[in-house]
């Protein structure tokens, strides 16, 4: 005992001695010892204060593989603990992109169309500046491009940089959005579906305000934490996806997030897809399968799979695509829409 007492003690001095300072508090180190080198990595940050309004009182309501979503007793922001630091960050991202690259695009595509549709409301000039953060692989702007905008983005992967300098011909560049410096002005900046990524979401609205130009719009599309869907799903709502998402916002603190920051809100609305009805409903149901679920069911499951394949198909014709594909707009009334969007304009 005394002997790995003693161990312990000299690799502990080994550390002092090797590095000037070491802050435990709120951070998980690992440390690696190789051919008698001691080395620390940062591995996560301990989220002890709201990313919103920086309170310590809070609740847990889900847990997540290694990440916990609390939720602020203040303000009622929601966001996950702990934070995954700025290296695990980097390798996340680096060459990031989207799973299902085709049904992506299409959706994308067809999202900025009515967000283009929507900030169009609010522009006063011919000549468009646009910059948007966290541009991926540029579907955003080349439908904002369509318009005669001049468009630009910013991104960290590499790979989705890639495909829209190349395959695009966009002007884009790859970097962190904190780490964007330039002196240009513009009359739209655009976070789409950026916000959720990050653990200080005041800070790049404060960026935001930044870049623009007196009057400049802010356009922010984000997961909806208050929507029908996130309530019913609970923990298997689709975005609650740590390490990729960390906070989320519902329309009251996305409103207040960009008053404080000295943006005026113009709109605030939500929208929904018809499978996210789909989803609401299946859940509901989902509770009371095995109270209807009877010998005679389980039988009939036994039929040839031909079958089977059919009256699935029927169903999710009628129900998926033609039911939910006609009334999933109902979710969107008062900003219970599974995405939330915002304009807002610098004051």
């Amino acid at each position: 005992m005394l002997e790995k007492a003693a161990k312990i003690r000299k690799l502990y001095e080994k550390i002092l001695k090797n590095f000037s300072s070491i802050y435990v508090n709120n951070y998980s180190f690992v440390f690696v010892c190789q051919d008698g080198i001691v080395r620390v990595t940062l591995a996560t940050m301990k989220a002890i204060y709201c990313y919103v309004c920086r309170a310590k009182n809070r609740r847990i309501l889900y847990r997540k593989g290694k990440y916990s979503i609390f939720k602020c007793l203040s303000c009622g922001f929601i966001y996950t603990d702990p934070i995954p630091s700025k290296v695990q960050l980097e390798e996340f991202y680096k060459n990031f992109d989207y799973k299902n690259k085709e049904i992506a695009e299409l959706t994308i595509r067809k999202d900025a169309m009515n967000s283009l549709k929507r900030i169009r409301q609010y522009i006063k000039n011919e000549q468009v500046k646009l910059l948007d953060i966290g541009c991926g692989r540029g579907f955003f702007l080349d439908e904002a491009r369509k318009l005669g905008w001049n468009v630009y983005g910013i991104d960290y992967s590499e790979n989705v940089i890639d495909y829209a300098i190349k395959k695009l011909n966009l002007d884009v560049e790859r970097t962190d959005m904190f780490n964007y410096h330039t002196k240009e002005l513009y009359d739209v900046v655009s976070l789409n579906q950026v916000i959720e990524h990050v653990s200080d979401p005041d800070k790049i609205i404060k960026k935001c305000f930044k870049l623009l130009k007196k009057g400049g719009i802010l356009y922010i599309a984000t997961p909806n934490i208050g929507s029908i869907s996130a309530k019913v799903l609970g923990s298997d709502f689709d975005h609650l996806i740590p390490p990729e998402h960390l906070g989320y916002f519902d329309k009251n603190l996305l409103i207040r997030s960009l008053k404080d920051n000295d943006f005026s809100v113009q709109y605030l609305g939500s929208w929904s897809y018809s499978v996210d009805l789909a989803g609401i409903i299946k859940k509901l149901l989902y509770k009371n399968k095995h109270s209807i679920e009877t010998p005679m069911n389980k039988s009939m499951d036994s039929v040839g799979s031909s079958n089977q394949s059919r009256v699935k198909q029927i169903k999710y014709f009628l129900f998926d695509k033609f039911f939910c594909g006609i009334f999933y707009k109902v979710l969107n009334l008062d900003s219970f829409g599974i995405m939330l969007d915002a304009v807002a304009i610098k004051k």
